[in-house]
């Protein structure tokens, strides 16, 4: 048995242990030196191939008209840094605090061990026992200024909101004066039926244009076939006309699309001229659109529908008036945006909707249940690799011979882990809500975001937290017990 001292004196000197210190010294030094250097190179690239892509770094110069346009950021490489440096919103609270705390934790560590190394006395890694009111000042300090930043933001965010409803790109919207009505019963799924609804609930309503949802059948995979062919078009006669006076001397070529009607007719395998053939292939879709259109059956609608006035004002009130009912069973909102509504969502029923949220939200518990193991491997061996060699002695040979090597790994691989996570953790969300059957997409990114919100909390503040006090109180009583 070891000698007589008590759990926390024994993780203490666990703690000291010169090889973990050496280890904890090497994967600071790594993690900080690779964040630098990735921040550096990444700043260096984006300087250097910012002014040769400025249609990707700032579409809104060219394609928006002068009102909407930003202000224009000079060809220099480093042009983009003054206006950044300008900003007045700066990110300050993850800096706060740290004049008070550096020292405190630098003059307890110098106290319990002289010989610690300058920078991991900069660091809570050794302080232990007496109280540190430091920590519960400044605790309640981040909250009351983090409390005071979203209070100054969201009255910001109100100002700005009200100069959009004022400004005259939304009071000349069609969408800011209409309603759209969901879940239409059957009997009521026509034109007449949309302005009956609201004349039920709001009688002394004035006149509206409402118009019933229809089933277009091909209509739009025809219209994004021609958008994507005119695309495609532009893109050739911008290359092969850039010089008029010095054309190339062939002229551009392309395989035909599969989805051409007549592909089989073309040569296999051959290109052909690219600009008579897109030339070709957008007029037989435009005539295909108006073949579809003439031969639409009006009688064969869908549930939802919209309602437009003349005022904007009455809009929202008919639409705040009728909130929490539900006229003749259907439901009545603001009409988003054209833009933003996922039309393939549209004319699902509640019932499928719901089976569908269902199906989604079972989904992301599995994933976030699933994700509780390797997230307690990364808590207790990833950030901290000196724990595995404590249960693995073969590996605790290859960490007292390599510690440098090892120091580094542990400084990389946790971090780099973990924002691999953040980054595909939000597209497998938001590619499972997809299907969930919300009607816009602002309203599937707001419940993506709520979804990954509550997998980091549980998984990040209750799974990584308390795996990490779990394993400290095993380590305790492992070494207490002369193991």
């Amino acid at each position: 048995m070891a000698e007589n001292k008590s759990p926390a004196e024994e993780l203490l000197d666990l703690l000291k242990n010169p090889f973990r210190q050496s280890l904890t010294d090497s994967a600071i030094w790594s993690s900080l030196g690779t964040s630098v250097g990735i921040t550096l190179c990444t700043a260096l690239i984006f300087s250097f191939v910012r002014p040769f892509n400025t249609v990707i770094y700032a579409p809104k110069l060219k394609h928006a008209d002068e009102k909407h346009a930003p202000p224009p950021i000079g060809k220099g490489f480093f042009a983009w840094v003054l206006p950044l440096w300008r900003t007045t919103e700066k990110d300050l609270v993850a800096h706060a605090g740290s004049a008070v705390l550096l020292p405190i934790y630098y003059t307890m560590n110098s106290d319990k061990d002289p010989t610690q190394k300058w920078f991991l006395r900069l660091t809570p890694l050794t302080v232990w026992g007496e109280p540190i009111w430091a920590l519960v000042v400044l605790g309640y300090a981040f909250n009351i200024v983090i409390c005071g930043f979203l209070w100054w933001n969201y009255r910001q965010i109100f100002r700005l909101r009200r100069f959009y409803f004022q400004s005259e790109d939304y009071q000349r919207s069609l969408s800011a004066r209409t309603l759209m009505l969901n879940d239409i019963p059957k009997n009521m799924a026509s034109d007449e039926g949309v302005a009956r609804i609201i004349d039920s609930a709001v009688p002394q309503s004035s006149f509206s244009r409402t118009v019933i949802a229809r089933n277009v059948k091909l209509i739009p995979g025809l219209i994004e076939q021609h958008d994507h062919t005119v695309r495609k078009l532009e893109k050739v006669l911008a290359k092969y006309l850039r010089d008029p006076q010095n054309l190339p001397p062939a002229r551009p070529v392309c395989y035909p699309s599969k989805k051409d009607p007549s592909y089989s007719t073309y040569p296999k395998g051959q290109k052909i001229d690219a600009i008579d053939y897109l030339t070709q292939r957008i007029r037989e879709l435009e005539i295909e659109i108006k073949e579809v259109r003439n031969s639409l059956d009006k009688r064969n609608t869908f549930s939802y529908g919209f309602a437009s006035y003349d005022d904007i004002s009455e809009a929202h009130a008919i639409a705040y008036t009728l909130r929490k009912k539900k006229p003749l069973g259907a439901t009545v909102v603001l009409a988003p945006k054209p833009n933003d509504i996922i039309w393939d969502n549209m004319p699902l029923t509640p019932s499928t909707r719901s089976w569908r949220r269902l199906v989604i939200n079972l989904w992301i518990l599995l994933l976030t249940f699933l994700w509780i193991a390797p997230n307690a491997l990364i808590a207790i061996f990833v950030s901290n690799i000196s724990n595995l060699g404590l249960v693995w002695d073969a590996f605790q040979k290859q960490l007292s011979t390599n510690t440098v090597f090892w120091g580094i790994v542990q400084g990389v691989a946790s971090p780099a882990l973990t924002s691999f996570i953040y980054l595909v953790l939000p597209i497998i969300f938001r590619r499972l809500s997809i299907r969930a059957g919300d009607r816009t997409k602002t309203g599937r990114d707001r419940h993506v975001v709520a979804k990954l919100y509550a997998f980091f909390i549980f998984n990040n503040l209750i799974v990584f937290s308390l795996f990490n006090a779990v394993w400290s109180f095993v380590l305790t009583i492992w070494h207490n017990c002369g193991h």
